[in-house]
């Protein structure tokens, strides 16, 4: 019998271990419930927070705050100041009332701080010599968006005269270059994995607007470089979850004709809304107590936001009929279970699944009440989204695209 029991008890052990392993290892996915009403709140929150924090002499944002000290963070970056004009145009589309007129307090900043190039016919957003590409590419993303909600055309120069120093930076093979240099409009050799999708979402914007100035085949090269080369090329690994590729890919959808996807951008399409899908389903498990051990703090608010833009993105290019070539969904989430994308596997539901509980996540994680950090300005912290008690203004700004996009797919 002592044999019998010393088995049984090794069975014990064994099976306590493998519990413990499970437990720690695996958690269940939590996802706050959210429909449009609460998206809106969020949305109109977050649009106040920039008009609470915007200076109207400078133009320049908040860039960060830390609630706990109840400070400021020093810094400014022109591509993050580009992709908060970005977002509040976005609003403004999505019929935010005010939100354009809080972005164009950002253009000040914006004039002050362009730059013709050597040869007269481009700009540059940033200083004249080793400007990040991202803040152009940012800006003409931006100002495509304030012309899609306000109807002005005044800036129509100004975009194409960016956009044909971005033509500079794009590669025969379709690479981006990351830096601009205002004397020959690229600085050869840099790389940034920001840069790539940005650019390519900007000529994409631009191509509808100013058709035959090559646009068009520029975006389409750096389409095809991202889908079969970069991961190798830029030794990209793991292979990175571009939401602003995303962007690219759904403004492509307005072109006349728009563009065939072949059969290597169907496959990265499908990988990128594995990436998303995995990053939504990894943050909602992360919950407190051991999970902070297991999976960590919650992810920067940014970061979990630029998951919904992709999503949001990719979910209205599988159903575009125009790019994937199926009839349009008649659910109310615009996703078709039945009629995905020939050569595109996409489970219409787990994406709509992953969709709401990304906008959950975010919703529930916004401040609505200064309360919450007695130390900090009640400016500083409503209508925002803080990580350990930190934000940068694009934490801001990526949630609140995101939610945005997310908005239509949510129950109302």
């Amino acid at each position: 019998m002592s044999g019998i029991r010393r088995r049984l008890a090794g069975v014990a052990v064994t099976w306590a271990a493998v519990l413990a392993v499970v437990g720690v290892a695996v958690h269940p996915e939590r996802c706050p419930p959210a429909g449009q009403a609460e998206a809106r709140q969020a949305i109109e929150a977050a649009v106040g927070w920039f008009g609470a924090n915007v200076d109207d002499q400078s133009g320049r944002f908040r860039y960060g705050y830390d609630a706990e000290a109840g400070t400021d963070i020093d810094g400014y970056n022109d591509p993050r100041h580009a992709g908060v004009l970005f977002s509040l145009y976005q609003a403004e589309a999505a019929g935010v009332v005010g939100a354009a007129a809080i972005a164009d307090k950002g253009l000040v900043y914006v004039d002050r701080h362009t730059s013709p190039t050597a040869d007269g016919a481009g700009a540059v957003f940033g200083p004249g010599r080793g400007a990040p590409t991202g803040a152009t590419a940012l800006l003409v993303a931006a100002l495509g968006q304030r012309r899609r909600a306000t109807g002005d055309t005044s800036r129509d120069a100004d975009m194409d005269a960016y956009g044909r120093t971005l033509l500079g930076t794009v590669t025969d093979r379709g690479a981006v270059e990351a830096v601009i240099d205002a004397a020959d409009r690229s600085a050869a050799g840099t790389r940034s994995p920001f840069a790539i999708g940005q650019v390519m979402y900007a000529l994409s914007v631009l191509e509808p607007l100013f058709p035959g100035r090559g646009y068009r085949a520029a975006a389409q090269r750096i389409l095809g470089y991202l889908a079969t080369e970069r991961d190798d090329a830029e030794e990209q690994f793991p292979m990175l979850s571009d939401h602003w590729a995303s962007y690219g890919l759904a403004a492509m959808g307005e072109w006349g004709p728009p563009p065939a996807l072949d059969a290597a951008v169907r496959t990265w399409i499908e990988r990128q809304l594995g990436l998303f899908g995995v990053q939504v389903r990894y943050e909602s498990q992360r919950q407190g107590g051991i999970t902070t051990l297991t999976r960590g703090p919650v992810a920067m608010p940014g970061g979990v936001g630029t998951v919904g833009e992709g999503l949001g993105n990719l979910a209205r290019v599988v159903a575009d009929r125009t790019l994937v070539g199926t009839a349009a969904s008649e659910a109310d989430s615009g996703l078709d279970a039945d009629a995905s994308a020939p050569g595109i596997d996409v489970d219409a539901a787990a994406l709509a699944e992953r969709m709401a509980c990304a906008a959950g996540m975010l919703i529930e994680r916004q401040v609505r009440s200064p309360d919450q950090y007695p130390r900090a300005d009640p400016a500083a912290v409503t209508g925002a989204w803080f990580r350990l008690g930190v934000t940068r203004m694009d934490d801001q700004q990526h949630t609140l695209s995101a939610l945005i996009l997310l908005m239509p797919h949510l129950e109302p």
